[in-house]
């Protein structure tokens, strides 16, 4: 085996493996590939198979330790025994350079329960044993966090405890405490993009340490790095059997402008838009006959620097009654728009109102609204916001504008 364009052998004639590490170092960003070739000087039987590549990886600006390319699946200590309160799934991450850890992202797969707590945490290495060295505070897992990347940001209680160095390598994983028993909380997880997998993906069961095949997605975000945006609460649920419009919502930490696509969409959805300000805005084009079926929903933010991504499965259901309209705008009346100090909201008996803004969250709630509700809005920010009027499985959805 050779490397670059080095001639020096790194198998010796009585060997049949070996590990070799090169750092490459570049001052340019954009995306590498690598080749692999290998050759003996004695007749080879099979040299179909002496070929690898090209793998592609990227080079950028950001500070960030990542192995996982592609999402593929979901992964955590349920996958394999059921879980236990201290169970961990890592990452092996080897640096080039003396610098300082931030914070840990980690992908909470969509299937996970609510109510589980995961940690953060990163691992030295003292003669091949894991030492913990930082961690995060608990996380509990939200309906919010399903489907995408959070961040766990770690906790320095001694200055050196974020200190990371040159030529080691350090765990970092997440710890899983189950909430009432469920064993259902997963990361994303890795199956396709190259990896090595029997040296650099961890497990714990206990006291117990075991190599996995597949790249949990827990990224290592330096001192300086920009993390991904964040997403707003998911879209779980899709009405089969009106048309309508809806609007998702993305705030990025670092303070940078978004932009927002699209990457699996179900099939009833029949636009998209960017707004240019963080949100989107999806059109539903009503099919009675999809209703029962569920679909994946993947959309993503890209903020110039790293992306969001938020992968979901919605459930197409039934929003209206059969001997209803097929479109909820004909029940439904909010008014005026814009508006400046009240918004009205005609034929909402009993309905859950809930006034949103354009990051998701809830700034104004009414439980069991009247007939014809007025809600005061004269504290809020001048700024655009979304009416969401709830009943039983009706839901009804308008962007509104609040001028002062």
């Amino acid at each position: 085996i050779f490397t670059g364009d080095d001639t020096t052998a790194v198998i010796a004639s009585d060997s049949t493996s070996s590990m070799v590490s090169e750092w490459f170092t570049t001052t340019t960003v954009g995306t590498y590939e690598v080749e692999m070739d290998v050759t003996q000087d004695q007749t080879e039987q099979y040299p179909d198979d002496n070929f690898y590549g090209p793998e592609d990886w990227e080079i950028t600006t950001n500070d960030i330790m990542v192995h996982d390319k592609f999402y593929s699946r979901n992964l955590g200590p349920g996958s394999y025994t059921d879980g236990t309160d201290g169970d961990l799934i890592g990452a092996d991450f080897t640096f080039s350079a003396n610098t300082e850890v931030k914070s840990l992202s980690v992908f909470v797969d969509y299937r996970s329960a609510v109510d589980g707590i995961i940690i953060g945490q990163l691992y030295s290495y003292d003669a091949g044993s894991a030492v913990l060295k930082i961690e995060s505070e608990e996380h509990i897992i939200t309906e919010a966090d399903l489907g995408r990347w959070i961040e766990l940001e770690f906790v320095t209680i001694d200055p050196t405890d974020d200190d990371v160095v040159a030529d080691a390598t350090y765990l970092a994983g997440v710890e899983f405490y189950w909430g009432g028993g469920t064993d259902y909380i997963y990361v994303g997880a890795d199956n396709e993009g190259p990896h090595l997998y029997n040296i650099t993906s961890s497990l714990r069961i206990g006291q117990d340490w075991f190599w996995i095949y597949y790249v949990p997605m827990i990224r290592l975000n330096l001192d300086g790095a920009t993390v991904p945006p964040v997403w707003s609460s998911p879209v779980d649920k899709i009405c089969g059997d009106m048309d309508y419009d809806f609007t998702v919502a993305c705030m990025d930490p670092n303070g940078l402008g978004l932009t927002i696509d699209t990457i699996t969409l179900p099939p009833m959805i029949s636009g998209f838009v960017d707004n240019g300000d963080g949100t989107a805005t999806f059109s539903v084009t009503a099919d009675a006959t999809e209703i029962g079926n569920d679909y994946r929903f993947r959309y993503i933010a890209d903020n110039g620097v790293v992306t969001s991504e938020t992968n979901y499965r919605a459930d197409v259901i039934q929003c209206l009654d059969v001997e209803e309209t097929n479109s909820l705008e004909e029940v439904i009346n909010v008014y005026p728009n814009p508006a400046s100090s009240v918004i009205n909201i005609d034929n909402a008996d009993g309905a859950t109102i809930m006034i949103m803004n354009m990051i998701g969250e809830v700034v104004r709630t009414v439980e069991n609204a009247n007939l014809l509700q007025q809600v005061n809005v004269s504290d809020l920010q001048a700024g655009t916001y979304v009416v969401s009027v709830r009943t039983a499985d009706k839901v009804y959805n308008q962007k509104i504008s609040l001028v002062r």
